[in-house]
């Protein structure tokens, strides 16, 4: 039923008859909507569910309560500013949830408080304003938090506490300037951080030791200033190989080839400064020399080009002894 022009759904028990009703995709009917808070459809058998692109501004308690066996739900690209506190109470086998690509600013901090089973949240792309010094969110089983390109610049310790079993964190894309020390001191089951393509200057150096179970940080793309701390950070990060396939696979952008110079304290003028500043993705060559990714791939390529010679130089031998015979 995607890509028509449905603007409403008459009765909730529309599709009612359909016992076996699993799927439901209402995608891109793009002024479909609901304004009253009241059910939007009574089907029990309904597991997944998707109106992206379509017309709604709120999601208010009543919405969601006919489809008590939904697993899945897909709302995103619509014009979402607001979401009811209540609206997934009684949506206790949800478990992936994506609103990317709305009008999201606030989320109630109890939204999905009563969850028994939610994992997966997408909020990308929302202008989200991060409470200060306050949780975020809390919601005991979420595992997965995608919140890249939301344009937020502060990131609290206490943001992210109350998502106790979170194991992947998402927050690429955003305008982050500090990354407290102890900001995922109680995400002890984190196991992929993402932070590529924010403002960050420096990561505190003991930040990996509150993450025992991490396997993957991925940090490139940030406008980090060249210390000591940094160094040593860096260090850490290769020793534990925490690059992937999923970071960043631009050699120049790497962590380790990306800083901006320090100041010169109090002697350093605006204009200084702002050059300072200007002189981001360079190539760091004084402390980390080529990376290992950059020499494993010009090795590579020698051995190709050496095979490839191999094969044309058998062939060749072949040939002239072929015309050796007939002569």
């Amino acid at each position: 039923m995607s890509h028509n022009s449905i603007n409403s759904i008459d009765t909730p028990q529309l599709l009612e008859k359909q016992k076996n009703l699993e799927t439901l995709q209402l995608d891109f009917n793009l002024n479909l909507n609901e304004n009253g808070n009241k059910r939007i459809l009574e089907q029990k058998s309904l597991k997944r569910m998707s109106c992206k692109g379509c017309g709604f501004e709120k999601i208010q308690s009543q919405h969601f309560t006919g489809i008590v066996n939904i697993v899945e739900l897909n709302f995103s690209k619509n014009r979402i500013s607001a979401i009811d506190v209540d609206a997934f109470e009684s949506n206790r086998n949800l478990r992936q949830l994506d609103l990317t690509e709305n009008k999201l600013k606030v989320l109630h901090y109890l939204t999905f408080s009563k969850s028994r089973s939610l994992e997966e949240l997408s909020l990308s792309q929302n202008p989200i304003e991060l409470p200060k010094n306050k949780p975020f969110l809390k919601c005991d089983p979420l595992k997965r938090l995608t919140m890249s390109n939301c344009h937020f610049i502060d990131l609290y310790k206490e943001t992210f506490i109350e998502l106790k079993n979170m194991e992947v964190l998402n927050l690429n894309e955003n305008r982050i300037e500090v990354l407290p020390a102890d900001a995922f001191k109680l995400n002890l089951k984190l196991k992929s951080l993402f932070v590529e393509t924010n403002r960050l200057k420096f990561i505190p150096f003991n930040i990996l030791d509150y993450l025992p179970l991490l396997v993957e940080l991925c940090v490139d793309k940030n406008t980090f200033v060249n210390s000591q701390e940094f160094s040593n950070f860096v260090q850490k990060y290769d020793v534990r190989r925490l690059r992937t396939s999923n970071c960043n696979s631009d050699v120049i952008y790497f962590i380790e080839n990306l800083f901006t110079e320090p100041g010169n304290s109090s002697t350093t003028t605006n204009t200084s400064e702002a050059a300072t500043e200007t002189s981001v993705k360079m190539p760091n060559i004084n402390t980390k020399g080529i990376s290992n990714f950059f020499i494993g791939s010009y090795l590579s390529i020698i051995l190709i080009v050496q095979a490839v010679a191999f094969v044309l130089l058998t062939l060749y031998l072949i040939k002239i002894s072929k015309y050796e015979k007939l002569g």
